[in-house]
């Protein structure tokens, strides 16, 4: 009788303690994300001369834009008015990255997110606004969508 009331005690120990770790691991696994990319191009400026310390600039110029608020919030509100998506300006800006590959003028523009179909939104939309940001804000006419917005990982 003993023997059985130890057995059944362990068991029961045993069964607690994997439902337990099922819990924590499902706490722990990070959410599943979709990764977009698109890539934009800056084109040489037709009135000067091929001066790659210029294109330099742009670049550095326009990576510190995408990150501004005042850039953020006009794809948020725009994100929300084509989609009604209600995406802040810090969602954004955790949800979106870019980078320069070394000597290079082109910007790749990184969004991720649970839902593809939202991350396409994003991803579009900024590559959009880029361009008319740039304009307005740079006095550039130069960028332009070379990759349109992908999927390229889907955890």
């Amino acid at each position: 009788m003993l023997k059985r009331t130890v057995l059944i005690l362990l068991s029961a120990i045993l069964i607690l303690s994997f439902c337990s770790c099922l819990k924590v691991s499902n706490l722990v696994k990070k959410e599943d994300k979709v990764i977009v990319e698109a890539t934009l191009y800056v084109l040489k400026d037709r009135d000067s001369a091929d001066d790659e310390q210029k294109f330099d600039v742009i670049i550095k110029d326009l990576k510190h834009l995408f990150t501004s608020n005042s850039f953020l919030q006009k794809v948020s509100e725009r994100i929300k008015d084509e989609n009604n998506l209600d995406i802040t300006v810090e969602e954004l800006r955790k949800c979106v990255n870019y980078s320069n590959p070394e000597d290079t003028r082109i910007i790749r523009v990184i969004c991720e997110n649970e839902i593809e179909s939202v991350a396409m939104v994003i991803a579009t939309i900024l590559c959009d606004e880029t361009s008319d940001f740039a304009k307005e804000a740079m006095g550039y006419d130069i960028i332009e969508l070379f990759e349109a917005p992908s999927v390229v990982e889907n955890n």
